[in-house]
């Protein structure tokens, strides 16, 4: 491609997007034949962000990698070594955006395995136990399920046995107080 063609492509196409979404771009490389030209790009505003890698970005054969800002990837720098020795030291540590969080091991027993402490035959005691309480649920639902849905309405007579105004009545009327 001829260097003149390339440029004037990445003048328009630098263009185009300025007009869309207000996006600054500044060249990172020299222009090279047969090289791709690393484009730096700032965004003032996330939904804009958002909104142009949805329409822009998602449709071309361009690459997007997204970094952190200078200060960030100074700040994660400095952390990584006390990351590290945290690690060492036995503890849980990582890095959160420019942030390190480094918790404490729990000694929670985490998995599906049984505890040692419980023994086999108090196993078997729940087990028998749990499956008398599971068919008395089966039951239940069963006595539930048989019902027909008009008990859930409720009738149109009052606490007294007279039927009020239905509330359709009233809505056009004034109030008399």
């Amino acid at each position: 491609m001829d260097e003149s063609k390339l440029i004037e492509l990445l003048t328009k196409f630098k263009d185009e997007i300025k007009q869309d979404v207000n996006l600054k771009f500044k060249e990172m490389s020299n222009l090279l034949e047969e090289k791709f030209t690393q484009l730096k790009k700032s965004v003032e505003v996330h939904e804009n962000k958002i909104s142009f890698l949805e329409r822009e970005w998602r449709r071309q054969d361009i690459y997007i990698s997204e970094d952190f800002s200078y200060e960030t990837r100074a700040k994660r720098k400095e952390l990584f070594g006390p990351m590290v020795e945290a690690r060492k030291a036995g503890k849980i540590a990582y890095i959160r955006y420019d942030k390190l969080i480094i918790k404490e091991p729990s000694d929670k027993f985490i998995g599906s395995k049984r505890m040692l402490e419980s023994s086999p035959k108090f196993q078997e005691v729940n087990k028998k136990e749990n499956k008398r309480h599971k068919t008395e649920v089966k039951q239940l639902a069963r006595s539930f399920s048989t019902r027909d849905i008009s008990h859930f309405f409720r009738d149109g007579s009052d606490s007294d046995g007279s039927t009020s105004q239905s509330s359709k009545g009233n809505r056009g009327r004034k109030r008399e107080d």
